[in-house]
């Protein structure tokens, strides 16, 4: 079965490269983020997604090139 014609489904709340990632303000990255959520957004989590974004950025202009997620 071909499947190339297939449309992509995402689940991703926000994707980009890494590229545009850092190029994007974080109010930008947030938006996406709350509008593809699905739920309602408490300021804990608002504030927890702007920190994670801060964190991801300051990791990847450290330099070392690599991120890591999970055990």
């Amino acid at each position: 079965m071909n499947v190339d014609y297939l449309p992509q489904v995402s689940r991703a709340w926000y994707a980009a490269s890494v590229a545009e990632f850092l190029q994007s303000p974080a109010d930008l990255i947030l938006g996406q983020l709350v509008t593809n959520c699905g739920f309602s957004i408490d300021p804990a989590q608002r504030d927890a997604w702007l920190r994670q974004i801060a964190i991801l950025v300051d990791a990847r202009q450290a330099g070392n090139g690599y991120l890591r997620s999970g055990g």
